[in-house]
């Protein structure tokens, strides 16, 4: 199956916002345990394009998940600080 990357990185973007004001919540007053299952989880989602791409989408792939986990870091950091 091929995927269109670029059309999905505008729905990922908002998962992860959601993921980081989930993430964030939780973060603030929830259980580790939780915690850790739910970054667990938003891993092997942010992680997913990796198994889905063709080869010669890889170093596409890649560099967009890259650019994911720094967007996510940024987020969230700013979402602890702020509140």
């Amino acid at each position: 199956m091929e995927y269109n990357w670029t059309e999905l990185r505008e729905y990922r973007k908002k998962e992860i916002e959601e993921a980081v004001i989930l993430i964030s919540a939780v973060f603030k007053g929830g259980s580790p345990d939780y915690l850790q299952g739910i970054m667990d989880m938003f891993k092997r989602i942010i992680l997913l394009p990796h198994k889905l791409c063709r080869k010669e989408e890889r170093e596409f792939i890649e560099d967009m998940i890259n650019q994911e986990f720094k967007l996510v870091e940024i987020d969230l950091l700013r979402s602890v600080v702020r509140d």
